[in-house]
């Protein structure tokens, strides 16, 4: 949702997550009613935009590779090549971007949920890679929002 006076004035009439706004809306003690609303909080999940590729090499636990069998066929040697190519690539990389603006998976999420199978202890911690602890501004207006104090006495006197 984009950020608009009337969605920040619903969000602090109504508190519909119980952040506790009522009394700093009531007092009008803006600084406090933002600061409430841009608190970081681990129960609210916002996507990465990027990630180190350190972190993706500290996720990975190599017994989760998808091994080939005993005797892998030419095609089976030769999607491991690619898929080993790429990886080394892929770490080589100032940032990767795990997830698309939309939320679907971007094609290095793709590559490693081939490559890592489902429920593995690496797959489970690439995908929380992907995710941060934000605020409830942020949840409500997009990633990197911020309410201002001004914000907040724009919106309550509208």
């Amino acid at each position: 949702m984009a950020f608009t006076l009337a969605a920040l004035k619903t969000e602090l009439t109504t508190d519909p997550s119980q952040l506790g706004y009522a009394a700093s809306v009531a007092t009008r003690d803006d600084s406090i009613t933002a600061e409430l609303i841009n608190r970081v909080r681990v129960a609210i999940a916002i996507k990465r935009a990027d990630i180190a590729p350190s972190d993706v090499v500290i996720a990975i636990d190599v017994t989760d590779y998808t091994a080939l069998p005993g005797t892998p066929t030419a095609a089976q040697l030769s999607t491991e090549r690619r898929f080993l190519s790429w990886m080394e690539a892929a770490i080589s990389v100032p940032s990767l971007r795990l997830t698309n603006e939309d939320g679907t998976d971007t094609m290095v999420t793709k590559n490693f949920k081939a490559m890592f199978p489902a429920g593995s202890g690496t797959l489970t911690r690439l995908t929380a890679l992907a995710l941060r602890s934000g605020s409830r501004a942020e949840q409500l207006f997009g990633a990197g929002t911020i309410i201002t104090a001004g914000d907040v006495a724009a919106a309550v006197t509208s």
